[in-house]
Parts: C-alpha cells; structure tokens; sequence
C-alpha cells in the first residue's frame, strides 16, 4: 500500500520536523493540507518560534507576497527581520495587508529594502489601526516628504508604537513638521531616529516647538542632519522647558483601548492604563497600577469612547484628577515554584476576547498535574505572572494565545519557573472586578483612595 506523507503517522511527522529549520517548517510545511497544518501547529519547536531572521535572504516582493500567506494565520511570532531583501513597494504592500489582522508581531525590522513614499503609505494605513505593533524600522530606506506626511498621519491615533526608526531616508524639513504635527497628539512613542537625513534648523525648529509640550518622546537621534548652531539653540530651549517642576507634572500615565481602537482585542474596548511613567504624579502616589481600566475621569464617563476623546479628558482633568478604576482581583499574589523540565502540565481558559468570567479578561487555571505542581496550585487560580531565571512575563492583560505563549517560552528558558497566582477565598457570590476611586493631585498631601462597595 502507497504511503502518502499527508497520511503518516504524527508521531512520524513529528519525527521529520526535528530535522528542519525554523525556515523550512515555516514556508515549506505550512499550507500543505489542514491536517498537516494542525500537525505542525501542535509540534513543541514551532510553538516556540517567536523570532524570524530573514535577513539578505533575497526575498524580493514575491517573496513577501508567499511569506504573508504564511503570516495570516500564524499567532506565535513576535519579531520579524526582513532587512536586506528588496522587498520595495510592492512587498511592503503584502505585509501591510498581513498587519492588518495579525495579533502577535509586535517588532518589525525592513532596513534597507527600497521602500518609497508608496511603500511608507501602506504602513501608515495599518499605523491607523494596528494595536500590536511596537518596534518599526525603516533605516536606509528612500522615504521622502510624502511618505513621511502619511506615515505621521498614522501615528496620530496609533495607540501602540513606541520605537520608529527612520534614519538614512530622504526627510527634509517639510517632513519633520508633519512629524512634529503628530507628535503634538500621539501619547506613545518613546523613541525616534532621525539620524542621517537632510533635516535643517527650520526642521529643528519644528521639532523644537513640540518638545516643550511632549512629555513622552524620552529618545531622540538627530545626528548627522544639517542643524546648525540657530537649530540646535531652539532645541536647547526646548529641552529646558521639557523638564518642568513637580508642581506642573502631568498624570505621567499612558493610556490605550478606547471603542475606536481596542486594546488587545476588537471585544475590549475600554480605557486602560498601560504605562506609568517615572517621577508623574501616579509613579509617586502608588495607588495607580498597570492595567487599571479606567470608568470615569473626574465626572465624565469613558466606559465606550474613542481614544483621543479620553486622552483630551485626561489633558484637560486640572491640578486634582479623580478616576473611577475597575481593577482585576484578588490584589493579593501568592508564588509557587514548578519544576517545568520544558513543559508545564496546565490548562488555561480566559484571556482577553474569550473571557472565562463576565467581563473578566483574566486567565485561569482550569486542569494541572497535581504531582508537577506539588498541590500548590487550585482550579480557578488567576495567573498573574509567570518568571524563568531570565526574564518574568506579565500574564494580567493579555489574549489565551498571548498567555499561551509565554508559558510556553518561560518553560523553554529554564527547567524551575515561578508562578505567580491570585486566589479568591469562597464566597457566595463571585466580583471579579472591583470598582475604586483614587484622587490624584500635584499636592502629594491632598491624594485619596476609596473603596466603593460592589451591589
């Protein structure tokens, strides 16, 4: 009897796959068949293949077009390398279609691929919409005024960036102003390189101008531009105004979510706190955490409204700011150390989008091994955190496939990892969130915390 390889046994399969690349599953044994695909997708090493480096592989806009059917369906990669492959405009196309519904790639590397002001354009349309991505490079690209002015347009309401590199591209003044425009109401990005244009001092100015009033931007690379001694006068004034006196601090919180611009997931479309920045009022009063989602800021109500009108509520709440936080309990962690050897006999439900509680994003331990886990753990447990010897992964916020894949990775990192739980004490009705109020004010002696009693 004929043996066809779509028929052979998984184990076989499994056998096979040990002795291919990452490369080789990812492009030559998906798409086969869908039982080949669901093999490959259960097999341990492609669960754990989060990093892809295709650098100078040649790939070329057809090339691209072949690796985003790989990508539609994929949900473990975070980090993509296409550096060096002359992807152009028409490649960048291919991949910005990808983006549009992918939920994991958060870290994008196109250095030096020909990618134009059309190229740049179709970036620009995913920055509208794309919740996931954090890191984009485009170094030593052939961007220009145009494809700065749509790439800027994109970074209006992305709600996610924060690292952009555009060094050695074709950016002129005119293309730092559109820049400067965005960055008077993007409240995400961190980092900006700049380096290796052709940026003069009108270009500085521009720049220049929305430092005094950006409190987010912490990096940025100006070198080898054409800037000269006026140029680099205002962006000194601009930086002695950045730095202003505890009294005028702001909030020092990032937000994300909104109805427009859901965080995570298109089911989840609150205002959460996703960043609390050093030294802001929230850093020092310490009742503020990551994640809270905020109900209400001072007497308007944001529980399903776009994400620029809550960041303008925020900017505008005064010297004394009151919100109304729904916040995922118990607060209290409990941490249990497992013996993983690669692989952590538990099973999860919830996450956000596929809540296991109404209304509850959390992830829940729903089966274990009672002998790898020594007892220490119970059906209903909240996962929290989970930590390798290397690197700890934050499990309160994130999708099923999210939470999946950190376990996954810590396991791979080191044979012990610590689990981080919460447990709620039996009670006859289950409140999975809280609501509270905290009053934050540039007067540390005037801030407050309540607790309001859920009915």
């Amino acid at each position: 009897m004929p043996v066809s390889f779509v028929t052979l046994p998984v184990e076989l399969v499994y056998r096979i796959l040990d002795y291919q690349s990452d490369i080789t599953i990812i492009f030559s044994m998906r798409n086969v068949c869908q039982r080949f695909n669901a093999i490959v997708e259960s097999y341990d090493r492609y669960q754990t293949i989060t990093t892809l480096n295709l650098r100078w592989y040649e790939i070329r806009g057809i090339g691209t077009q072949h690796l985003a059917n790989v990508l539609r369906n994929n949900t473990i990669l975070t980090t993509l390398n296409l550096g060096l492959n002359k992807i152009g405009d028409v490649g960048t196309q291919h991949l910005a279609d990808v983006l549009r519904t992918n939920t994991t790639l958060t870290a994008l590397n196109l250095f030096y691929n020909q990618i134009g002001d059309v190229g740049a354009q179709h970036l620009a349309d995913v920055l509208r919409t794309n919740t996931i991505l954090t890191t984009l490079n485009l170094d030593r690209n052939a961007i220009g005024a145009a494809g700065v002015q749509h790439i800027a347009d994109g970074l209006r309401n992305n709600t996610t960036l924060t690292i952009l590199n555009l060094e050695r591209n074709q950016i002129e003044d005119v293309g730092v102003q559109h820049l400067a425009d965005a960055l008077r109401t993007n409240s995400t990005l961190t980092t900006l390189n700049l380096g290796l244009n052709v940026i003069g001092n009108v270009g500085a100015q521009h720049l220049a101008d929305v430092l005094r009033t950006n409190t987010t931007l912490t990096t940025l690379n100006l070198e080898n531009n054409h800037i000269e001694a006026v140029g680099g006068q205002h962006l000194a004034d601009a930086l002695r105004n950045n730095t202003q006196d505890d009294a005028d601090k702001p909030l020092g919180i990032t937000i994300g979510g909104g109805s427009d611009k859901p965080y995570g997931h298109r089911s989840f479309p609150h205002i959460i706190i996703v960043d609390i920045r050093e030294n802001g009022w929230a850093h020092r009063d310490q009742q503020l955490k990551i994640y809270d989602i905020i109900l209400r800021i001072n007497d308007t109500d944001v529980t399903n409204v776009r994400h620029l009108y809550a960041l303008d509520v925020l900017k505008k709440a005064g010297a004394t700011v009151q919100l109304s936080i729904l916040r995922l309990s118990p607060p209290n962690m409990e941490m249990s150390e497992v013996e993983c050897d690669g692989k952590l006999s538990v099973s999860i439900a919830g996450g956000i989008g596929t809540p296991y509680h109404q209304k509850d994003p959390g992830v829940f331990i729903i089966e274990f091994d009672k002998d790898q886990t020594k007892n220490q753990l119970e059906k209903g447990d909240r996962l929290l955190k989970i930590s390798s010897t290397s690197k700890t992964y934050d499990l309160r916020f994130v999708t099923y496939e999210g939470a999946r894949k950190c376990i996954n990775l810590a396991c791979e990192e080191s044979k012990k990892i610590k689990l981080y739980i919460g447990r709620t004490k039996p009670i006859k009705r289950v409140i999975p969130l809280a609501p509270t109020i905290i009053i934050l004010s540039a007067d540390p002696s005037t801030n407050q915390r309540k607790m309001e009693t859920a009915v």
